[in-house]
């Protein structure tokens, strides 16, 4: 799968994202220009070339960017201005031409977004064959005349010189085929349209040669430029991963820089990333290094722990009385943040250099005797240290001084982990607050929540439900500022349905840990209720039938049950019963879904007690939307989702 998906991807031409948002119905008269480049394959050639076959994948794409950008940009304004309403034009950048490869020619548009499209799906179906040979190979044999079976052919990169010539031919021949005949780009079809299939690429080609429906680019917008938008990720993806399976010559785990080396059971080494070294720091092996480096790490974790706490606490409290008495500066004068460098004299800078020097060297010193972390004091006389009893000291457990170790090893090994991995943590944490409050220039509640600044606009939405204390109206990437009504409320009954979809889930992973339905989930095949494991394993316990019932139930709510009106508002659901295209109104189908999903229950009538439930809901769907993905992954990670789930075990 991976081999005849990547196929097609090396040898399509490459042409980057053009801009466009309105889908381009327009018939275009010159001609459409395919360009396209032969592979050239050697079987003989060995796994040793995979650096060099990644190098030349960049060079062919580098040099039809290159090749593409055939005419000079005309100002990047008027450009704009012809493009910025074709299909792809959406948020957060908008229209993004950077290298200015559209220059205003229509045709050159059009073969461009054209080749953009068929680039983007195959990418889209080369990631997933990157992926899915991890874990499934067909059975049976890809070349029986060489006795080559298809669990004999690697994954990945490694595959090109392990296909046979007669393989490739016939890869060669089946593109060739899609290309020319049932997924042709025709004139008169807007750009990805092939005549040969429909919507969701149903093949109608297949079926005695019919015609497939021709795009409609008004109903189908949305799915159109999901489609975009997912194929310009899919490349970016496809070229990582071929790039990272060159350099690390696996599609395994270590593809991903999640190997081992020679400090694999050191402190720090902790799921899901393991021992994480992907610029190989300790591929030498050298303990010296790695001592060094581990002094440095959790020094640094300690410090922004610190400091992450000290942007913090200023908002709320501050010292009383005088920073400086010679120039009447106060304590409650120093702004908070980067904007205190500034304010803060230069004595006051001596000083605090002062106290670090006099820490570092003396009071906190990481001796070479000690582990790394275990600090102690120090008194140095000329070049010689000297140990009296004032200086005999070390820093115990949370900074005490002389406490008495952590005996329990166990213990004692969690609670390091745990303060290197707050230390990594606080690390981007400090770094993030110190951008923010260097691009909002403030600590406030703005610094996170720039509708909270009192000189910002109001956002078209402020006031509609789900715009609730702390953050109030949300929206940092800024996918409502262009205030259209029809995708807030679209986007709002997706929240709505992803949060009730989440509540549910929730309980689902709490509930089966104290109960499970008796008898059979699957007679045919014998399989309990009880024999389904909890959590992610059931994925692959549930027979297939059982898959096809859920996702039929899943659509028959969606699209019958539990339909979304476009005229009620959003996440106020009712029956629909649709014969051919048309909706039908009888009496069984006429009812709605109440207060707690109750059918045709009376809707609450006292505006603010509606308003504060369907606010509740809105928040609650978000806390689960978070706390199932945390599950999941929790799940994942620990492989149960039991109590050591999310209690460390017991020492």
């Amino acid at each position: 799968m991976a081999l005849a998906a990547a196929s097609p991807w090396g040898i399509s031409a490459f042409v980057p994202p053009a801009t466009g948002l309105r889908g381009q119905s327009k018939v275009v008269n010159e001609k459409v220009e395919h360009f396209t480049a032969e592979p050239e394959l050697d079987a003989g050639v060995s796994g040793q070339n995979r650096i060099q076959s990644a190098t030349m994948v960049a060079g062919l794409v580098g040099s039809a960017c290159i090749l593409a950008r055939r005419k000079p940009a005309l100002k990047k304004t008027a450009v704009k201005a012809t493009f910025d309403k074709e299909l792809g034009v959406t948020a957060p950048f908008k229209y993004w031409d950077p290298l200015g490869m559209a220059s205003g020619d229509e045709a050159e548009f059009r073969r461009r977004r054209v080749a953009e499209i068929k680039n983007g799906r195959v990418a889209m179906w080369a990631c997933m064959g990157y992926i899915v040979p991890e874990y499934f190979r067909w059975p049976g044999y890809c070349s029986p005349s060489q006795d080559l079976k298809f669990t004999d052919i690697p994954n990945g990169v490694d595959a090109l010189y392990k296909v046979p010539v007669e393989g490739w031919a016939q890869i060669g021949i089946f593109i060739a085929f899609l290309e020319l005949f049932p997924l042709r780009q025709e004139k008169d079809r807007v750009p990805g349209d092939a005549p040969g299939c429909g919507r969701l690429g149903v093949p109608w080609f297949l079926a005695f040669n019919s015609p497939g429906t021709e795009c409609d680019t008004v109903k189908s917008e949305r799915s159109l430029n999901a489609e975009i938008n997912n194929g310009r990720l899919a490349m970016v993806a496809i070229t990582g991963m071929v790039f990272q399976n060159c350099m690390f010559g696996t599609t395994g785990p270590a593809m991903w820089g999640f190997g081992s080396g020679a400090f694999e059971n050191e402190l720090g080494v902790q799921p899901p990333v393991g021992f994480w070294d992907p610029l190989g720091f300790c591929d030498d092996g050298d303990e010296f290094d790695f001592r060094r480096r581990r002094c440095v790490e959790i020094k640094h974790g300690r410090v922004s722990m610190l400091a992450c706490i000290g942007y913090i606490v200023p908002e709320y409290f501050k010292w009383p009385g005088y920073l400086s008495p010679s120039t009447g500066l106060k304590f409650s004068d120093v702004p908070h943040g980067l904007a205190a460098i500034t304010k803060v004299p230069a004595v006051g800078w001596v000083q605090i250099v002062f106290f670090g020097l006099a820490m570092e060297l003396f009071a906190m010193n990481q001796s070479p005797k000690d582990p790394p972390g275990k600090l102690s004091s120090r008194l140095v006389f000329g070049l010689t240290d000297v140990n009296v009893g004032i200086n005999q000291y070390t820093w115990g457990p949370f900074g005490i001084p002389n406490a008495p170790p952590i005996e329990d090893p166990e213990v004692k090994k969690r609670k390091l982990n745990a303060e290197i991995a707050n230390g990594r943590l606080a690390m981007f944490a400090i770094m993030a607050m110190m951008f923010q409050n260097g691009t909002v220039g403030t600590t406030g509640p703005e610094m996170w929540l720039p509708a909270a600044a009192e000189d910002t606009k109001l956002r078209a939405f402020e006031n509609e439900l789900g715009v609730q204390p702390p953050v109030g109206f949300w929206d940092p990437l800024g996918f409502c500022d262009d205030g259209d009504e029809f995708d807030f409320r679209r986007r709002r009954c997706v929240e709505i349905k992803h949060g009730r979809v989440s509540m549910l889930a929730c309980i689902g992973y709490i509930v089966p840990e104290y109960f499970k339905w008796p008898g059979y989930l699957s007679p045919s095949t014998g399989l309990k209720f009880s024999d389904v494991p909890h959590g992610l394993a059931a994925i692959t316990k549930v027979p297939a039938v059982g898959w096809v019932q859920i996702v039929f139930f899943g659509l028959a709510m969606e699209l019958f049950a539990m339909n979304q009106n476009a005229k009620d508002p959003p996440g106020k659901l009712s029956s629909r019963l649709v014969f051919g295209l048309t909706d039908v109104n009888v009496g069984i189908n006429q009812y709605t879904w109440g207060p707690f999903g109750i059918p045709n229950a009376p809707p609450i009538e006292d505006p603010e007690v509606r308003k504060r439930k369907l606010n509740a809901e809105i928040a609650n769907g978000r806390l689960a939307m978070f706390a199932i993905m945390a599950m999941m992954f929790q799940n994942g990670t620990v492989g149960t989702t039991g109590p050591e789930m999310w209690l460390p075990p017991a020492p």
